[in-house]
């Protein structure tokens, strides 16, 4: 983990994984085909082939000990996110009226939404049910029929707080914050450059609009008001 693309790398699994998902879930629904832990299972597979072109467009840069050591991490942290969500039940109104309802649904296959409205005369929050955006319900119920634990569901919450984090990292070593000696490195800072202006790292040259506001270091966005 000492380069940009290490971090990039394993952070965006969470988002082929997602978008994955939504796809395959999406056509197997639309073709009344698959159950959904067939689904997620496909979904896994299809990600893990979309990873290795991701590699092996990337050549040299990732060899196979790399690789491997990079997907290992992650499935570490996705069984991390799975274990730690099925230890916290949802208490919230929201979460348990209607969220938890759509992806039994949905996991289940008596909701099909592609072919079918809940009725309200039997279902009490069809409404919400119906019409709210289904997304991460969508991947809850793939994660939740594969595990057969509803709390499950909420691991793609942590997971993408992770990978977020993850790439943020990579951004700051592709910009030099978090290299000692980087551009934004406070110990390092050259110092004004003539005129008083602060250095501005490569990355922000292309946004003009952000760079007044940077002062001309990415780590001094952290003081904005």
């Amino acid at each position: 983990m000492k380069t940009f693309k290490d971090y990039i790398f394993l952070g965006i699994n969470s988002y082929i994984l997602y978008g994955t998902i939504l796809v395959v879930f999406s056509l197997s629904r639309a073709f009344n085909v698959l159950s959904v832990k067939e689904v997620f299972i496909i979904s896994v597979i299809i990600s893990g082939f979309l990873k290795y072109l991701l590699y092996k467009k990337e050549g040299k840069e990732f060899s196979v000990q790399k690789r491997v050591v990079l997907e290992a991490v992650y499935l570490a942290l996705f069984l991390i996110s799975v274990a730690v969500s099925s230890q916290f039940y949802d208490t919230t109104y929201d979460g348990r009226a209607y969220h938890q309802e759509a992806i039994i649904g949905l996991a289940e296959g008596y909701y099909n939404p592609y072919y079918r409205q809940l009725d309200e005369n039997e279902e009490l929050h069809a409404l919400w049910i119906n019409h709210y955006p289904k997304a991460m319900e969508i991947v809850s119920s793939a994660v939740y029929a594969f595990t057969g634990d509803i709390e499950t569901g909420k691991a793609f919450n942590l997971l993408f707080m992770i990978s977020n984090i993850l790439m943020g990292v990579g951004v700051f070593f592709k910009v030099g914050v978090a290299v000692p000696g980087g551009r934004a490195d406070i110990e390092h800072d050259p110092g004004p450059e003539p005129g008083g202006r602060l250095p501005v790292p490569d990355l922000l040259r292309g946004w003009p609009d952000l760079v007044p506001f940077a002062g001309g270091r990415l780590s001094d966005l952290s003081f904005c008001p």
